[in-house]
Order: structure tokens, then sequence, then C-alpha cells
């Protein structure tokens, strides 16, 4: 997710300004529902500041992120998508890392907490699996992006000091753990992060609203990512990881049930993703999340987008 805002070159914080890019595992437009899946091998991780202070006491919260590619670029005979134009992307002050992210934060009891920081003081909240954390913004100004684990859920808590603006996201992505840290560079004065991971940047798959409505379940792979999409009702999509315990489920609509099963175990299924009877009962699928909007938004943003059932 990019949040812009419109401050001047001439503003004193000028050097801190910079641009948020966030990564998603799902998009969905319009009539057709896009599906874009990342696979990243493990890169260099360099080393960020560990010795700031943080309270503890579990917080939380956590935007979905979105990518694209609306042009591309070569570098080192790789190509790069980007959803901005790259000649807006303008140097902060600061290198790579000038501004050190802190990726093994320290934390403080409410208590202890108290002694350095006013009630007035504001923070990020943030609560996962009835864990929570307070980020607070005396912190985060001078280091912008905390790699973080709360409730056992990979986060990048970050912070805009130009823009006085926080994102939180969730840094697993296919099943790989991302590193966030500054870039030095600013889009329309907001912060910009890079990931520490390097690999393939995406594969995109468009499915039109009315086909997945009238065969009620897909199985699918996107790239080599196996899903599977449920409709039960009109207008109403969701998509699924098929992988339970390491097995890759096949499912059907039964029409006479209207239920969903799968062809391993026979088990029936919900539309929220839930084994109701047979041998898989109480099962859970991992939903995979998407927006929907119309194919011209989304081929502008993503003109490699692959047209199922191609």
């Amino acid at each position: 997710m990019l949040h812009l805002d419109d401050h001047s070159e001439n503003s004193g914080n000028y050097r801190k300004r910079k641009w948020l890019v966030g990564l998603s595992a799902l998009g969905v437009t319009g009539v057709i529902l896009s599906i874009s899946l990342y696979a990243t091998n493990l890169g260099s991780s360099p080393s960020g500041s560990d010795s700031s202070t943080y309270l503890s006491n579990t917080l939380k919260l956590m935007p979905g992120a979105s990518s694209g590619a609306a042009g591309q670029q070569s570098n080192n005979s790789q190509q790069i998508k980007h959803i901005v134009p790259l000649d807006q992307i303008v140097s902060g002050g600061p290198p790579p890392d000038g501004i050190p992210s802190i990726d093994n934060p320290k934390f403080l009891s409410v208590v202890d907490a108290s002694k350095f920081l006013k009630d007035s003081d504001l923070v990020v909240g943030l609560t996962i699996n009835g864990q929570t954390k307070a980020y607070p913004l005396l912190i985060l100004v001078w280091h912008e992006i905390v790699n973080d684990k709360v409730g056992g859920v990979p986060v990048s808590v970050t912070y805009c000091p130009l823009c006085f603006t926080t994102q939180v996201f969730n840094r697993t992505i296919s099943g790989h753990v991302v590193e966030f840290g500054t870039s030095g560079k600013l889009y329309n004065n907001n912060l910009v992060m890079y990931d520490r991971l390097s690999g393939s940047k995406g594969q995109y798959k468009a499915y039109i609203l009315h086909q997945i409505e009238s065969s009620k379940v897909i199985n699918d792979k996107v790239g080599n990512k196996s899903i599977v999409l449920f409709s039960l009702y009109s207008r109403m999509v969701r998509a699924y990881s098929p992988i339970i315990d390491g097995q890759t489920l096949d499912f059907q609509y039964n029409a006479s049930a209207n239920k969903i099963m799968d062809k391993q175990t026979g088990s029936q299924w919900n539309f929220d993703g839930v084994a109701v009877t047979g041998q898989m009962k109480g099962k859970q699928l991992t939903r995979l999340p998407f927006d929907e909007g119309f194919w011209f938004e989304w081929a502008a943003f993503h003109p490699q987008t692959r047209i199922y059932p191609g």
C-alpha cells in the first residue's frame, strides 16, 4: 500500500522524507479476480540497529499491502517491476540503511516504560494472537522501521515522520519472512522501504467473476502455488490454499447438497474453508487475501497477467 501526502521540498524535514512500498500475495480486480504470488530467495541482510527500547505488554494492526507493475527497467539482466514512475523517486539524503531499521527490538514492561514515556506520548499499538506491543513514536522517528514478531507473526512496523503516518505489514510472503530497511529515497515525500530478500518480482493471474460463480469451485495454480476458489453465493468469492498438513486437496462442488467436497477424503467444506463432516472435520483452510476491481484497472498495472483458464 502506498500512502501519499503533499509536502513542500522546503520542509525542514525534507531530508527524512520517505515512501512506502508494500508487497501483496493476492489482488482481485473488478469483474475479474486477480491473484499474484511471489517466490523469493534469501539474500544478504544488512545489519540494523538493535539498541532501542520498546515497551512490551502487547498491541497490533495489519493493513494489507499491494504490489503492481506499471513499468519495468533492466538492471544487471534482471527486470524490476514498479508501480510508480522511477524518475519521481528522489534521494532523501541518507544512503540505504542510513536511517537504520530496528531488527532485534528490546522491550520494557509498562511500569518501566512509564519512567521515560508521558501519558501524552504517541505509540503504535499492535495486538496479534493475544500478544500486545507498543512502539513509541519518539523511537520510531529515529528508525522508521521495526522488523519484529508479535504473537508469532513476523511484522514490519513503519513510521514516516514527514507525513506523520504509520503502517504495519505482515512480512511473510510465499512462506518466506521478508526483512525491510529504509532505502534513503522518497516518493511524494513518503518513506520508501526496500526488502532484503531477492528473487522473482511476482506472477499474476485473473479470474472472471462469473466464471467462478458458475463453477462454484476452481482448483488452479498461480506459478507453482496451488490455490482453490470457492463461490457459493452471488458476487462472493473466497480464495484458499488447498494444502492441509502437507497434503494438497482437490475440491469439487456437490450440487445436490450445495456443499464443497475434497476428492481425497470426501469431507465436506463450507464457504469459510472449514471441514464440517468427514475425515477432515474441524480442519481449516488458510484464506488468501484479494481485492475486486475492473479488468482495465488491473491490466494497466499488470500487463503480464494471465487469464484463467490459460
